[in-house]
C-alpha cells in the first residue's frame, strides 16, 4: 500500500500529463533495449537493461491505472485475454476441451 501512496504523490506532484509522457519515454526505452538484445545478443548487461526497462514500464502502467481509475477493469480484461489466448493455443493443437488440455500440459496429467 505504501507504493500506491508514493505513486499517487508522484502524480499529484508532477501532474498526469508528465506521467503519461513518462510512459511514452519508458516504453520507447524498453523497445530500444529489446531491439538491441535481438540484434546483438543477450549478454548480462543487455538483460540487466531489459529488466530495468520492464520495471520502469510496469511502474508507469501502475500510474496509468491510477490516473484512469481502472485497476479492476484492467485485471478483468487481462484474465479474459489470457483465457482467450489459452483457448486459441489449444485449438491450434487440438479441438479437445482446451482447459483440460492446458491443465494436462502443465501438470503432466498429475494432480
Amino acid at each position: 500500500m505504501e507504493n500506491k501512496y508514493i505513486l499517487q504523490k508522484s502524480i499529484d506532484t508532477y501532474g498526469e500529463k508528465a506521467i503519461i509522457d513518462l510512459f511514452f519515454e519508458e516504453s520507447a526505452e524498453l523497445t530500444k533495449a529489446l531491439l538491441k538484445a535481438r540484434r546483438y545478443g543477450t549478454d548480462p548487461k543487455r538483460i540487466s537493461d531489459i529488466v530495468d526497462e520492464i520495471a520502469d514500464v510496469t511502474i508507469c502502467l501502475e500510474y496509468l491505472k491510477m490516473i484512469y481509475k481502472c485497476d479492476k477493469a484492467v485485471d478483468d480484461r487481462i484474465d479474459y485475454k489470457i483465457d482467450r489466448t489459452a483457448q486459441r493455443i489449444a485449438e491450434l493443437n487440438s479441438r479437445q476441451d482446451w482447459k483440460s488440455q492446458l491443465y494436462n500440459a502443465f501438470t503432466g496429467g498429475k494432480c
